[in-house]
Formats: structure tokens, sequence, C-alpha cells
């Protein structure tokens, strides 16, 4: 079973994206990331048994980024998706993969949930 078919059975893709974007908040997107969304577009839907995930599609991630005020709140970090209900997910500066509660954003709430796209999919499920 492959990445997609265990982590993504009931989400809804956006589909293929030939946006070009290669950072946010003047930080690179993770290859693995990118190459993913490129693909996917994200979306929607449960991730793996019991999380459930926004994806922003790629084409809005700055201004979604920019409407958050990410840079003001948590500098050198951008959002890439929510939880629908309260929590944010992003990347910061050094690729790491983040949740943190939209209200009251702050680094003391950031929690570490990979540094690759991947890890962070499966370790999402056992943080909700």
């Amino acid at each position: 079973m492959d990445f997609i078919e265990q982590y993504f059975e009931d989400f809804d893709f956006n589909g293929e994206s030939s946006f070009d974007i290669q950072s946010v908040n003047n930080i690179a997107l993770p290859e693995d990331y990118l190459m993913f969304m490129k693909e996917h577009n994200g979306g929607e839907g449960s991730v793996g048994e019991s999380a459930y995930l926004m994806l922003f599609r790629l084409e809005e991630l700055q201004q979604i980024n920019d409407d958050y005020h990410v840079e003001e709140f948590l500098p050198e970090h951008y959002f890439i998706g929510s939880s629908g209900g309260g929590e944010v997910y992003g990347v910061d500066k050094d690729g790491n993969f983040f949740a943190v509660p939209d209200i009251p954003m702050s680094l003391e709430e950031k929690i570490i949930l990979g540094n690759t796209f991947s890890d962070f999919i499966k370790n999402l499920e056992d943080y909700l």
C-alpha cells in the first residue's frame, strides 16, 4: 500500500497544478511537499483513521499567509493548511512541519510534527 492509499483514502484532492511557486514568506517550499502539491494541489478530507486536513491550494498560499499575518505572529514560518477547526499547519524556515492553534498564534504553542511532508502526515493522526 502506498502513501496516498494509506493516508488519503477519504480525501478530495483538487487535481494537478502548474502554478509556479517556490517560496512563501521568503521561505523555500520543501521539495517533497511541492512534488505532492504539484500532483494534487491540496484538498480536504480525512487523513488516516481520524485526522481531518485542509491543504491550501498552491496559488492561495501567499494570500492566506498574508491574511493570517503569519510573518507578524510567527516570523520565518508559513501555513500550508488547517484542521478546519482551530489548528493551522505550516512549515518553518528549517523545513519542520508544525501545528499551532490559530488563536493564540504563538511560538510557545508550536508543535513539530516532522521534517518531511510524509512524516507530517503520519504524525498528524497521533497529534490530534
